[in-house]
């Protein structure tokens, strides 16, 4: 019997002109189904689901204004229910805790123990991301991002979906020697937390 070719690869198969619109679908379109398979395929192997996947990477770049329950519904655009079901599933398995708040201890911020750490670690490394933005020069990594990037605003402008940018992207991000100050908050950043994932991100005005 022969191997059914996976849907992402027959994509790639589809002759158009490059640079068409319907190259850029057929390229887009196989490069998503691409991730999505390995994230299945990564998920199977450490019996976990991709909505596990996708909760640990996030939380492992989110702020502390991020890294809450109801930040992690509205990332991930699932059910309160179904969000708490994952949360308790992912505590179980010693993945992430639940830690109070310093000022209020009705508030719970969701952080990663050690071993989900390394489990995030090891999704973005099967991903090859880095091996994968390797293979480019710095003129087609900075022509690249800058495409996505506006694909990327585009579909959530569209979509009405909050962004979850880096600090450091955000319309109210303002440098300051190593780190920064949020104009939001009103608090000193220091550099690792310019590089976290917010809730309340805003992009700049488009130029």
């Amino acid at each position: 019997m022969s191997k059914k070719t996976p849907e992402w690869e027959s994509l790639t198969h589809r002759h158009a002109p490059v640079g068409s619109e319907q190259a850029f679908e057929a390229t887009a379109l196989s490069l998503g189904e691409l991730f999505l398979y390995e994230t299945h395929r990564f998920a199977t192997r450490h019996r976990l689901d991709v909505v596990h996947l996708r909760a640990l990477s996030f939380l492992q770049q989110a702020n502390k204004y991020s890294d809450t329950s109801v930040a992690l519904v509205d990332h991930l655009g699932l059910t309160k229910g179904t969000v708490s079901k994952s949360i308790a599933l992912l505590a179980q398995r010693g993945l992430l805790r639940k830690v109070p708040d310093l000022v209020d201890r009705r508030r719970l911020h969701l952080q990663l123990t050690d071993a989900g750490q390394e489990t995030a670690r090891a999704f973005a490394e099967h991903l090859q991301w880095s091996r994968l933005t390797a293979l480019l020069t710095p003129e087609q990594r900075a022509a690249v991002d800058g495409a996505l990037k506006t694909i990327l605003r585009t579909s959530q402008q569209l979509n009405e979906r909050r962004t979850f940018g880096l600090c450091r992207t955000c319309r109210r991000f303002r440098p300051e020697g190593d780190g920064g100050f949020c104009l939001l908050t009103q608090e000193a950043l220091t550099p690792h937390q310019t590089h976290q994932r917010c809730r309340e991100h805003e992009p700049p005005p488009a130029r």
